[in-house]
């Protein structure tokens, strides 16, 4: 039973964690530039701090994306699957256990780890891209090297494709 609330309260974790980086992603893909300007013309500081971190957005960007990946790695494989696990166990192998489990967890990373958190970035870009920007400053300088290094075997797939990238080179 301490397995399961263990493992339980990390998934929990992972959902918010999870959410975070799809409202920084969804925030800063949404947030409009033009709108920006003119509400930074009208003195709003915050308009003025997203739009001196505008040459980062992309790799903030990039950044949320290998985090989420690494949550929904880390999600599948130290989580789900001991949970899975331990239900058919619970459940006398009742693979009819596995079902539901492997779908509340589906639904509930859907729901509060990418639907609400997107539909919040729909509605507030700017307020939530500018709550969060420091978040994405941090997770950026932390994954900078394996973001970087990621992008940049992009690129060189891209180019031996005879694609020219349009990304920027990670700094």
């Amino acid at each position: 039973a301490s397995n399961i609330a263990i493992l339980a309260v990390i998934f929990i974790c992972l959902i918010f964690i999870n959410g975070i980086l799809v409202l920084v992603e969804s925030s800063l893909r949404r947030v409009r530039p033009a709108l920006l300007e003119e509400q930074a013309e009208e003195g709003s500081d915050m308009a003025k701090k997203l739009l001196a971190e505008q040459p980062d957005w992309d790799r903030y960007i990039r950044t949320t994306q290998l985090c989420r990946f690494l949550c929904v790695l880390f999600l599948g494989v130290l989580i789900a699957l001991p949970l899975l696990v331990l239900a058919v166990n619970i459940f006398d192998n009742d693979y009819f256990a596995y079902i539901v489990v492997f779908g509340v967890l589906s639904f509930l990373w859907l729901t509060f780890a990418i639907l609400i958190p997107d539909g919040i970035a729909a509605v507030r870009s700017e307020k939530s891209a500018a709550l969060l920007l420091w978040f994405a400053r941090i997770s950026g300088k932390i994954f900078l090297p394996i973001t970087g290094l990621a992008h940049q075997i992009a690129n060189l797939l891209l180019r031996g494709i005879g694609i020219t990238p349009q990304m920027q080179e990670a700094e």
